[in-house]
């Protein structure tokens, strides 16, 4: 347990009642404070609300980062689609673009199309520039710049990952198509306004922070203000999403 005058981190091993204490946390010490619980899941959100409600603790609500996100856009007026292939099928649509060579059959059949959507996923949600995507290709194993195959014609990993983010943002903006990553990323891309729902928080409750990544962080920022108190619970040696961003620190 670390804890200063105004934010307290819990941790704890799996199974020990993290949740449990957060609730209980709302029961005895923030029963007559708005609270918000960040939860990892849906439906840990969902059951979290159910034993608020049972319990009484009406001024507390629970939901999970794409659901704070979904609130950004939706207060903004974005009709949304949600597409949750839409980066496949964008590293797809990009890869076969260059199925016109033997030079390329060779580069389709030595690239798996998944590695360039999962290089964008990783680039969207860090919150990285333009500039720092072939560091991450590089760092993650996405890049294959070298591979014997590919013929210098056709855009590495990195490059097409690069076509991918911008075409991704543009299907956005023009159409509203969007994954759950974006849920997360364009309310911070677009500087969205906090919704008025939030403003009134006072206090911010995490559950399983280990696995939040850089770009859910800070839309957890940017949707409270600087008074609020956060009580945030986890594991540091439970983090499963350290290949998405997320930081155990």
């Amino acid at each position: 347990l670390r804890y200063n005058p105004n934010n307290v981190q819990i941790g704890a091993v799996a199974g020990s009642g993290k949740t449990t204490t957060l609730l209980w946390a709302i029961r005895d010490v923030f029963a007559d404070k708005r609270v918000l619980v960040v939860s990892f899941t849906k439906k840990v959100a969902e059951n979290m609300n159910k034993k608020l409600a049972k319990s009484g603790l009406h001024l507390a609500q629970a939901m999970n980062m794409h659901r704070i996100g979904y609130r950004f856009l939706s207060g903004s007026g974005y009709n949304i689609d949600v597409d949750e292939n839409k980066m496949l099928n964008i590293a797809y649509a990009l890869v076969t673009r260059y199925h016109k060579s033997e030079d390329a059959k060779m580069f389709m059949k030595s690239v798996d199309v998944s590695r360039v959507a999962a290089l964008t996923r990783v680039v969207k949600i860090r919150n990285i520039t333009d500039t720092d995507v072939l560091e991450i290709a590089i760092n993650h194993g996405y890049d294959d710049s070298d591979d014997p195959t590919r013929d210098a014609t056709i855009p590495a990993v990195h490059e097409i990952a690069y076509e991918a983010i911008k075409l991704s943002d543009m299907m956005f903006e023009q159409e509203g198509i969007c994954d759950f990553d974006d849920m997360i990323v364009q309310p911070l891309r677009l500087n969205l306004p906090v919704p008025r729902e939030f403003a009134g928080t006072q206090v911010a409750m995490i559950d399983e922070g280990q696995d939040l990544n850089e770009a859910q962080r800070a839309l957890f920022f940017r949707t409270i203000n600087s008074n609020v108190q956060i009580v945030s619970a986890g594991d540091a040696f439970q983090s499963m999403f350290s290949f998405a961003g997320a930081d155990a620190d």
